[in-house]
């Protein structure tokens, strides 16, 4: 399920008060439907995904966009030259 939110840009003006406040090394992305729009990567672990590079479609995210679904996956060394555990959630803007 989507949860509902005034713009992709709220949610990014937040990270750096969520990395701050949680007690995790975290890497955060937020992605549109077909590209990444912002990157926070973390000290321990960088993607090295940049703004407006494209989702691959066969990357777990693009899947879990796609599915309307929230995930918790292991994300293979293809897509980013080493393995991790992903989660993501999916948010819409209200308009």
């Amino acid at each position: 399920m989507f949860h509902k939110v005034e713009s992709l840009e709220s949610i990014i003006s937040i990270i750096p008060i969520i990395k701050a406040s949680i007690p995790a090394d975290l890497s955060i992305a937020v992605c549109d439907m077909e590209k990444f729009v912002a990157y926070f990567p973390s000290e321990d672990i960088n993607l090295n995904i940049k703004t407006g590079q494209t989702l691959n479609p066969k990357e777990p995210l693009a899947v879990a966009l796609r599915e309307n679904r929230s995930l918790r996956e292991d994300v293979s060394a293809d897509f980013y030259g080493f393995e991790f555990t992903g989660t993501a959630n999916s948010i819409q803007d209200k308009h």
